[in-house]
């Protein structure tokens, strides 16, 4: 079995001439036309036209590119966990995916001869762990996840990947001894080092408090890393995941992203390694090179990126770029979002009702108006205050632009 490493998590894992793309991410521009690759990607989705099949772990656009999906055979078949909320299925299906493969949790799922593929629900279906982390009601007869994360653990010819994608540690931690007992030997352990939110660069800190803050999420971030490895005691372990670069006008907040350069990540994370007494053994990939199970061994040694040719690259590129909300989808006559949000509002009640889940926080929006928008989270209405006025805790305030806002409802 091989793993070819393309970029972030996108990856292809192949045996016996079975090819599966994983997570596919290959355009530039997604999250509203913030996020994009470095180095820039030599890959297309003609690239991948081969495939016997896509596997998807979830629906966030750096694991699950609608621009890149749409340029693939739609006769390649998907496969996904088998979701309680059809968010996925329903966005594949509209996209023209002609066969969807929607797997249970704990399900094996056969990709050809002495290839299989088992699924597992980020939560794995645990109606405890659930209630836990989303602090709701303990779900009755839970077998479907209502959250978005799987992880998926393929096995061919003896060789074992697991590839973790973005599942929290804490969310699958109770289903590692049933994939230890399952799976004695892991020979490569595809694992996350960094967390892909916006904090802390787009918080109000002085620049001093963003950095200090920056550290401390990117260790933690590793903490889980080194909890992967200690946990599953892989062979092999590949950082992969959460890598992206800002551009536009927020390419001035790449300094700021709680996350590591990959190329740092030999020094920071194999003294812990070492300390944990595990036999792993952390590689590297640059795009479009591999790492092969039936050998143990990189097709090449990995290069660092030359960082100042980066920054360059953001400076004198990346910082250029123009969102959609700024172009194409730019509203010069600004009206009251009231309608929209109150039409949002009936949806969340839903779930709200559905998972019992009632706080009494709320959201102050501001999107450049006269007024705040309150989205409460106790089942109210949505409202307007002065934005003159105090907010009254506990609240969360957010400051976007209103296209952006109007696109996003």
């Amino acid at each position: 079995m091989k793993v070819t490493y393309i970029k972030s998590a996108t990856v292809v894992i192949e045996h016996n001439g079975v090819k599966v793309l994983c997570d596919p991410w290959l355009t530039d521009g997604i999250y509203y036309g913030s996020w994009f690759h470095y180095p820039q990607l030599k890959f297309t989705a003609k690239d991948f036209e081969d495939i016997n099949y896509i596997y998807i772990s979830h629906i966030h656009p750096d694991h699950c590119d609608v621009a890149t999906l749409k340029d693939l055979p739609k006769t390649i078949p998907i496969i996904i966990h088998d979701y309680e909320e059809k968010f996925l299925k329903n966005l594949l299906t509209k996209i023209g995916f002609e066969k969807i493969h929607e797997v249970p949790n704990r399900a094996t799922f056969n990709l050809g001869p002495d290839f299989d593929v088992e699924i597992f629900a980020g939560d794995n279906c645990d109606p405890d762990v659930f209630a836990t982390v989303y602090a709701t009601q303990k779900p009755e007869n839970y077998t479907k996840t209502r959250q978005i994360d799987s992880l998926a653990i393929f096995n061919g010819g003896g060789k074992v990947v697991v590839n973790s994608n973005d599942v929290p540690i804490n969310l699958i931690a109770k289903a590692f001894p049933y994939i230890v007992r399952k799976y004695p030997t892991i020979h490569c352990l595809l694992v996350s080092y960094s967390g892909a939110g916006p904090f802390p660069q787009t918080y109000r800190y002085v620049d001093k408090e963003k950095l200090e803050m920056a550290i401390y999420v990117a260790y933690n971030f590793l903490n889980y890393t080194i909890e992967y490895i200690r946990r599953l005691r892989p062979l092999v372990y590949i950082p992969y995941a959460g890598q992206y670069t800002l551009g536009g006008n927020l390419s001035g907040l790449n300094t700021y992203k709680g996350t590591l350069d990959i190329e740092g990540l030999p020094g920071e994370l194999d003294t812990a390694i070492d300390r944990l007494g595990t036999p792993s053994k952390m590689i590297l990939l640059n795009s479009g090179e591999n790492f092969d199970c039936d050998n143990m061994s990189p097709s090449k040694s990995f290069v660092p990126t030359d960082l100042m040719l980066r920054e360059k690259y953001i400076k004198e590129v990346l910082s250029l770029k123009k969102f959609p909300y700024q172009t194409d989808c730019y509203i010069p006559e600004k009206v009251d979002l009231l309608p929209k949000l109150t039409q949002a509002m009936g949806r969340m009640k839903e779930k709200q009702k559905a998972y019992g889940y009632y706080s009494p926080w709320k959201l102050y929006l501001d999107v450049g108006l006269d007024d705040f928008y309150v989205i409460p989270f106790d089942g109210g209405e949505v409202t307007k205050i002065t934005a003159d006025k105090d907010l009254t805790l506990p609240f969360v305030a957010t400051e976007l632009d209103y296209s952006l806002m109007n696109m996003i409802l």
